[in-house]
């Protein structure tokens, strides 16, 4: 019994020597139930570094091993105290200090409620956090943002859009130019006759619809856009341009997509670059709407040597000279930046004014920002892509009336629907062939 006595006796000293030897002071936030993991100490100056503030609540006890971890390569001056964060039934881990400076860092201060979030990424890593996830946005939802901008509950009297089907266009610009229009509330439309009587009609919505379905078509064959029908650019017209007519048809754009969902689907591709702020293609001469001055670039790009390049140049001095472009020129590459020049001149450079006035128009109900901000998904609202008519395409055109079901002609009529689906798919396939 003597023995065993004087045995806890010595186990008891033991303890007590390894529990007063120092070892880095470890602040920890304390809650039930976690696990603290302390990194070994990374080499610090001679000055120690102030413990981190801990709330008064005191720490568990937690187990360690007998023997001192390791230090890093360290300098006799203490090790610099590790603060430990930690949440409910959640791991703390604790990352290395970091070599401090002489002057001593200013003690911080936390509460319970304060969250903190631990990146375990090298000081060197670049780290982007994004605001919307570009992957959980679509095109309904950004419509529907847009659209909650406008107050449906009711139309005010300047909203009040009196319309002429022989003057769509005109109809629209003069509401559109109303100082009180606001395209944030509802519209009014009231459809009128020769006589100027309204066709009687309640705007409950399809007046709406279908006037902003025939202003779209006047837009897309109004005067300040010039091109092929599906891939419009703006055209120079200085007329329109002192009139703001290039804000106008931006806003009427702008209300067309949002108040009735009616989408252009007419703009060029470099059109809708440069409204996106995009790169836009490199200038091709077959771009250049006047077809007397492309055919002029053209025969000066196909000459096949100087000389002739030089008359082909004074044929189109009068175009040149107005673009900045007339220069004389002694090689073929002289030549080719001669017509580069020009063509860029033609198509960007002086469509600079209208293209800021078109942009402004745009930006009614923020769409200008979200089609800079999305412009792949907007792609397919503002251009056109030709789709081919598929089966199910031609099938969805039609809905078949059925007899009862269970009488004679039901079944026949079945059998008809499937040889008609199957005929549709047979074209399908020989087309593809």
């Amino acid at each position: 019994m003597k023995d065993h006595s004087c045995s806890i006796l010595q186990s008891t000293y033991a303890l007590a020597q390894v529990n007063s030897s120092p070892a880095p002071a470890v602040a920890s936030f304390s809650s039930p139930a976690v696990a603290s993991f302390s990194a070994p100490a990374v080499a610090s100056s001679a000055a120690p570094a102030p413990a981190v503030a801990s709330s008064p609540a005191p720490a568990p006890a937690v187990a360690s091993s007998p023997a001192p971890a390791p230090a890093v390569a360290s300098s006799p001056a203490p090790a610099p105290a590790v603060a430990s964060f930690s949440s409910p039934a959640v791991a703390s881990f604790s990352a290395p200090a970091v070599a401090s400076s002489a002057a001593p860092a200013p003690a911080v201060a936390s509460s319970p409620e304060v969250s903190v979030a631990f990146s375990l990424l090298s000081p060197d890593t670049d780290i982007y956090i994004s605001d919307e996830d570009e992957y959980d946005v679509d095109l309904k939802s950004l419509l529907n943002t847009m659209s909650n901008k406008v107050d449906f509950t009711a139309a005010p009297i300047s909203n009040q859009i009196n319309v002429t089907r022989c003057n769509i266009l005109d109809s629209g610009i003069r509401a559109f130019r109303r100082q009180r229009f606001n395209p944030e509330a509802k519209l009014d439309v009231v459809f009128r006759d020769a006589d100027g009587i309204g066709e009687g009609a309640a705007d409950e919505g399809g007046p709406t619809r279908e006037f902003l379905t025939l202003l779209m078509r006047e837009i897309h064959s109004c005067e300040i856009f010039d091109g092929e029908d599906w891939k419009k650019t703006l055209a120079c017209n200085s007329k329109a341009l002192y009139n703001g007519m290039y804000k106008i048809v931006g806003r009427m754009i702008a209300v067309c997509l949002i108040h009735g969902g009616v989408e252009p689907n007419f703009f060029s591709e470099r059109l809708f670059c440069q409204v996106c702020n995009l790169q836009p293609p490199v200038p091709d001469l077959q771009e250049i709407a006047d077809y007397d001055f492309r055919a002029k670039m053209t025969k000066i790009q196909l000459a096949q040597n100087v000389n002739e390049a030089q008359c082909a140049i004074m044929e189109a001095s009068d175009q040149l000279s107005m673009l900045g472009s007339l220069w004389h020129i002694q090689t073929l590459e002289d030549r080719d930046n001669l017509v580069e020049s020009a063509t860029k001149f033609f198509i960007e450079n002086r469509l600079r004014d209208s293209l800021e006035q078109f942009k402004e128009g745009l930006e009614c109900l923020g769409l200008l920002h979200l089609m800079q901000k999305h412009p792949q998904l907007f792609k397919e609202v503002f251009m056109y892509e030709e789709k081919p008519l598929l089966a199910e395409d031609i099938s969805a055109l039609f809905k078949a009336e059925l007899s009862p079901v269970g009488s004679n002609r039901r079944v026949v009529e079945s059998r008809t629907i499937c040889f008609w689906r199957d005929w549709l798919i047979e074209v399908e396939g020989m087309r593809s062939n």
